[in-house]
């Protein structure tokens, strides 16, 4: 059996069969065909267990792995990775779209260019289910990167390919303690460690927003994950920043959709 090149890993909760399909279909279209896939499944949902044994039968590349106990999305990307076969890895959301060139654009990247550890893409917004002219830009480079996740998280989570050695030779995989931020907690863990991040600036992921307005607790676990991994050489601009996302998370939340929409959102 051949040695697949990437291996995608999305965590499963209840998602909408219809969302669900979307991204899978989006994954089996792939132009880079040599992919295999962990479908990491918490769901207690019989249609959505059916619906994904029912999926893997018609195409081999996908894996059903229904957990015996909920593992969380953070647990569910863990044991995703212990089981992939590829050098490279790809996550992904149950109820987002990959364009059709995704994992041959990201592998083909990471490639040629050996010096980069984590690369992700840009997005496409999907808003009420159409596509929009919308887009979330993130930097390109990597001191463009470092200096983003002083205030926000700079590299999406949805969109990103890198090694299966990162994990083991660094034995750091995502926190399962975190119920939000945990991709934020292992990228500035990854970062501290003097990892490499890139972020293509092809609009790779088509990326379901609904809510643009983030609850209490989203921004409590970003302050804990930003207190938890401060770095003693960048200290001071660290905590600045932190008693800013303090601040932001009083600010009503009309008045945080309006700033959202204009400085983060790109129409293209």
């Amino acid at each position: 059996m051949m040695i697949p090149k990437v291996s995608v890993i999305i965590p499963i909760y209840n998602t909408s069969k219809v969302y669900l399909k979307e991204c899978l279909d989006s994954i089996s279209s792939q132009t880079l065909v040599n992919f295999e896939c962990f479908l990491i499944d918490d769901s207690d949902n019989d249609d959505i267990v059916n619906f994904l044994e029912s999926y893997v039968f018609q195409d081999q590349r996908f894996i059903h792995i229904k957990n015996q106990d909920r593992l969380g999305k953070s647990g569910s990307r863990n044991y995703g990775i212990h089981k992939a076969h590829a050098e490279y890895i790809a996550f992904m959301d149950a109820d987002d779209i990959s364009c059709s060139n995704r994992l041959d654009t990201q592998y083909n990247f990471l490639k040629q260019n050996p010096e980069i550890d984590i690369l992700g893409s840009n997005l496409r917004i999907i808003i009420n289910g159409k596509v929009s002219n919308l887009n979330r830009v993130y930097p390109e480079k990597h001191h463009q990167i470092s200096r983003k996740f002083f205030y926000a998280n700079a590299i999406a989570q949805p969109s990103v390919m890198m090694k299966k050695s990162i994990f083991l030779d660094h034995n750091i995989y995502f926190d399962t303690r975190y119920n939000f931020c945990e991709d934020l907690d292992l990228w500035l863990r990854l970062l501290n460690k003097g990892l490499v991040f890139h972020n293509h600036q092809d609009k790779l992921i088509l990326y379901r927003q609904e809510d643009s307005n983030r609850e209490i607790e989203n921004w409590k676990f970003n302050i804990l994950v930003r207190l938890r991994n401060l770095n003693h050489r960048k200290i001071i601009m660290q905590l600045i920043f932190i008693v800013l996302i303090a601040f932001w998370m009083v600010i009503p939340s009309f008045l945080k959709k309006s700033i959202y929409n204009r400085l983060i959102l790109n129409a293209k």
